[in-house]
């Protein structure tokens, strides 16, 4: 299988890997004029991946969290409000700044 990547609109992706991976990025589906699918279109979700903050970046991300149970990798100002606002399980993030790589469920970034 090759790697897929599929545009969600705005700075949305969706790649599912050739392991089968399925990694969401920055999914603003809600209210997208160009978004391709919703939250509960998305299909699996192994991995979530938050660049920063901004609406048209966080959008649907609790949603996502909530109806898939996959770890999440952002920022510290994400963390919060994911875990504060939306009260997201802490056990799900993974806290992570520019230049620092990790590894989740056989995934780098």
């Amino acid at each position: 299988m090759n790697t897929q990547l599929i545009f969600l609109g705005y700075g949305g992706y969706k790649i599912i890997t050739p392991e089968n991976k399925h990694i969401v990025i920055d999914p603003f589906l809600t209210g997208n004029p160009v978004a391709p699918v919703t939250p509960e279109g998305l299909g699996p979700v192994d991995l979530l991946l938050i660049t920063h903050n901004a609406y048209d970046h966080f959008g649907d991300a609790p949603e996502i969290l909530k109806r898939y149970n996959c770890p999440v990798i952002c920022a510290k100002d994400v963390s919060h409000r994911l875990t504060e606002v939306f009260k997201v399980d802490p056990d799900l993030i993974r806290v992570t700044i520019w230049g620092m790589a990790l590894t989740i469920s056989g995934v780098i970034v």
